[in-house]
């Protein structure tokens, strides 16, 4: 049997080869590949890698996995037009797969659409709140559309006959299905090791110094809140003692960099492109003393994670799931970066803050280790084979 994947990730070309900045690497396709002989990408492409070093990205293509990628756009407004324009592929290839499996957006809804047209088995994929991906992408274009975007979110998940959450209950709260539901994170980190935490422990009681801050994740758009964590650092500085602010990620860093020149943050912040995902992130996370994530959209952030799972202490926003992962008192209303400002000069050099936010990170952190939420998505996609085997052979399968 073979599966159609949807979803607009931008993947670069290089050559033959196919790479991913960081969510897709060729590990993510294995989840379906468990259930189905073939898995289709259709995706967007994006036209040039000139900028971006093979050596810093995933490879994303592999054995039984091929590609169907969309020209890149150059606007918002064009990407919105294009689910019209690629309709004629999309229906092809739904025509042509067993299953499909969409990753909530504007791409998966045509091919929600679609897939219910042609009687084709479909399950989605909630990955995140689209009122907060849309409203805060940075342009006009994509405010206006974001109620059109939570109302449809809303929608097809309701429609879905399967559907993937990353969070236990924020997502399903705000798009409920009726079908066959599961709450699975799609982070992949290794089983938490005691001796991480020991070094994290140790590293807190040496107060290395400079103090450092970590950020990971895109600096593509506004969106993740690394003008609040800048505003929020200089803010906060007379408090501080000498410190860095680390910054890793897809995107130019142009604007940011002349954003910290102006808040005369320019020695304290340093830009270090992309890493590749798994161990070199990890690593990366080791080296930082308190991890920031004040984003305006989430679904359940995999870089949160991964510094918990490092025993990192970390403030961030209350967007999307993040609430799920830690407590109150480290958490500010997204955008709100004067909060922020507020956490980091209460916290930022009290020790035992960081002791006791490094043990219960790390230890909240075994929620998602990979072993566990590995045989949970065995299960779940277990379960949405069976029911496309099912359509395809005319059986019958009931779940619970």
């Amino acid at each position: 049997m073979d599966a159609l994947f949807v979803f607009g990730h931008k993947f670069i070309r290089h050559g033959d080869e196919v790479y991913s900045p960081g969510q897709f690497p060729y590990t993510v396709w294995k989840r379906y590949l468990r259930h189905f002989d073939h898995l289709t990408v259709f995706g967007r492409r994006r036209v040039s890698m000139s900028s971006v070093s093979p050596s810093v990205l995933n490879r994303s293509d592999g054995p039984d996995v091929s590609f169907e990628l969309l020209p890149e756009s150059t606007s918002l407004l064009s990407r919105l037009a294009r689910p019209m324009r690629s309709r004629r592929r999309l229906r092809t290839l739904i025509d042509e797969a067993d299953a499909v499996i969409l990753r909530n957006g504007p791409l998966a809804w045509q091919a929600a659409r679609l897939s219910c047209h042609s009687s084709t088995p479909w399950a989605i994929e909630v990955v995140g709140v689209m009122w907060e991906a849309f409203w805060h992408h940075g342009s006009m274009v994509a405010r206006a559309y974001a109620p059109f975007a939570e109302a449809l979110s809303k929608y097809w998940a309701s429609r879905a006959p399967f559907a993937l959450y990353v969070t236990e209950k924020t997502l399903q709260n705000r798009y409920p299905c009726g079908g066959v539901t599961a709450g699975i994170s799609d982070v992949m980190i290794p089983d938490p090791d005691q001796k991480v935490l020991d070094r994290r422990m140790n590293r807190i009681m040496r107060r290395h110094r400079p103090l450092t801050f970590g950020f990971a994740g895109s600096i593509e758009n506004e969106s993740k809140g690394v003008r609040e964590a800048l505003c929020a650092l200089k803010e906060a500085q007379s408090a501080l003692p000498p410190y860095e602010f680390r910054i890793i990620g897809p995107g130019e860093s142009g604007r940011w960099k002349e954003l910290a020149k102006d808040l005369d943050l320019r020695s304290n912040v340093r830009f270090s492109g992309l890493l590749p995902a798994g161990e070199a992130v990890l690593k990366w996370m080791d080296t930082i003393d308190i991890y920031l994530h004040p984003s305006f959209r989430e679904g359940l952030p995999r870089s949160v994670i991964e510094a918990m799972s490092r025993g990192s202490p970390v403030l961030a926003s209350r967007a999307g799931g993040i609430p799920e992962l830690l407590p109150d008192g480290v958490l500010h209303r997204a955008g709100h970066w004067r909060e922020l400002a507020q956490h980091i000069r209460t916290y930022a050099t009290d020790q035992e803050w960081h002791l006791q936010n490094a043990r219960r990170n790390f230890g909240v952190s075994r929620k998602y280790r990979c072993s566990k939420l590995k045989e949970e998505r065995r299960e779940f996609w277990g379960k949405f084979y069976s029911y496309a085997n099912a359509d395809k052979t005319g059986g019958g399968v009931v779940f619970s």
